[in-house]
């Protein structure tokens, strides 16, 4: 039985836990822009797996499982899920906040069973979960986005095939979740314009995969460690920004370019202990700058620097072709 049993007490929690988000978004500088939906509406709907047939509201807007609740709900409305574990694939089809109390103790588990999260209607708020256990095929994830302008923060994602997987989505901002022991940490196919900031992605076969077309992406100020590879980049991946990055400890590579990813920009990222820090296929116009390299040998004199760090490639087939960062840093960047 849990201490809080009354919906009136439930709900003053509810208020206070968003009006101290909201206090925190306002006064922690732009890396919370997104913590809080620009939108909180009154009608809120709330979920808790000790709720049953006696509970005040049920069937209303009192639920056991997240999906009656999403079910239940208008666009605008809040969906706010208490600690628990609920056994579910959960299918987000209307522009809502869905809200978990603690991300470390409200969890949504796929039961190794398909997507366990698929967001299908835009301007979607998500915070607050533990998400895992997605099933084993290609876009079995632990979240899945198939919409645009949604908010992916402040979650743990763990234990999927797929971590979050944006399919065709644009304007997606994915900020401070952390993912791990994923194939893919994240995937984006066919993506444009989507901000992934501030999270920490480790252990994974991949940390972040862009494909097909993905391009003007913004990744910055990740935590890119103990994974395969670290950030790959296929098929005509062009035009995205990677900044202010530690990309480190990565077994395999710490950047790879694929097949015509071509036109992105490294700049003040940390590249630290990888197999190999940065290499590429035929990928070409590819800026490198001002990034702290651990196995750069060069001379920094007065601010010039003397022998650009080398980061070698291929042309095509064994054809040897060659990329500069032409101001490495001395020291590892700071965010």
């Amino acid at each position: 039985m849990r201490q809080y049993n009354s919906p009136r007490i439930k709900t003053l929690m509810l208020i206070i836990f968003l009006i101290l988000g909201m206090i925190i978004g306002t006064t922690s500088g732009s890396a919370l822009q997104y913590r809080v939906p620009t939108s909180i509406s009154e009608n809120t709907i709330y979920v808790d797996d000790d709720y049953n047939a006696s509970t005040p509201g049920w069937g209303i807007d009192h639920f056991d499982n997240i999906q009656d609740g999403i079910d239940n709900a208008n666009n605008d409305d809040t969906v706010f899920v208490f600690n628990g574990t609920y056994y579910e694939n959960v299918v987000v089809n209307k522009k809502i906040n869905l809200i978990g109390e603690d991300k470390n103790s409200c969890i949504v588990d796929g039961s190794n069973t398909g997507k366990v999260v698929s967001i299908t209607s835009s301007n979607v708020y998500i915070d607050g979960f533990t998400i895992r256990d997605s099933g084993y095929f290609s876009k079995d994830s632990g979240i899945y986005v198939g919409s645009y302008d949604n908010t992916i923060s402040n979650n743990i994602i763990i234990d999927n095939t797929e971590g979050i997987y944006l399919w065709d989505s644009k304007f997606t901002t994915i900020l401070e979740n952390t993912i791990i022991d994923c194939d893919f940490g994240i995937y984006l196919f066919n993506s444009e314009r989507n901000n992934i900031k501030e999270n920490i992605i480790k252990e994974n076969k991949v940390g972040i995969h862009l494909d097909e077309e993905s391009f003007n992406n913004d990744i910055s100020v990740n935590i890119i460690e103990y994974n395969e590879d670290g950030v790959w980049f296929k098929l005509y991946s062009e035009q995205n920004t990677i900044a202010g990055n530690d990309i480190k400890y990565n077994s395999h590579r710490g950047v790879y370019l694929d097949r015509f990813s071509d036109n992105n920009y490294f700049h003040h990222n940390n590249f630290i202990e990888n197999n190999i820090h940065a290499t590429f296929t035929m990928s070409f116009l590819n800026r490198w700058d001002h990034n702290y390299w651990d196995n750069w040998v060069g001379i920094i004199i007065e601010g010039w620097e003397i022998f650009p760090k080398v980061i070698l490639g291929r042309l095509i087939g064994p054809i040897p072709w060659l990329n500069f960062d032409w101001h490495p840093l001395l020291d590892p960047f700071l965010v």
